[in-house]
């Protein structure tokens, strides 16, 4: 999963020339998506040393928050893409890029019922992989 570091068009990023450095990132709210672990340490990614930080509950949240005015971030292309085309988010490149997620699905073995054996077999489909995990570069506006 490819991320992209987004703000509204309005926020004061904006204005700025590209590529964007961390200090003048660090100057700007990022808004962050809660870490709901409960065996892990909690962690925080893209955050800077010293950035104020809205921390909202899911991604949806995020993207919301970011197109709203109230902070910088990263998101997944294929989250922002919609808003991209929109112009509800722009693009801004940064110095520092942000590495392809991988994505992973787990689940407990012992909790193999009746739904999890359905959602398996369709994740077998690699067409419907592709449209759910991949956002094809045309759907982002450059």
């Amino acid at each position: 999963m490819r991320f992209i570091f987004c703000v509204a068009p309005e926020h004061p990023l904006t204005a700025l020339p590209e590529p964007l450095a961390h200090e003048q990132i660090a100057l700007h709210r990022i808004v962050a998506v809660g870490d709901t672990s409960q065996r892990l340490p909690a962690r925080s990614i893209g955050v800077l040393e010293g950035q104020d930080i809205l921390v909202v509950p899911t991604m949806a949240d995020k993207v919301a928050a970011q197109a709203a005015g109230l902070g910088c971030g990263w998101l997944p292309e294929n989250l922002a893409a919609p808003n991209l085309r929109s112009g509800a988010l722009v693009t801004r490149n940064t110095l520092e890029t942000r590495q392809r997620a991988q994505l992973l699905i787990v689940w407990r073995s012992s909790a193999r019922g009746k739904a999890m054996s359905w959602l398996l077999d369709r994740l077998d489909d690699q067409l419907l992989r592709d449209a759910l995990f991949t956002c094809p570069q045309s759907a982002v506006a450059a």
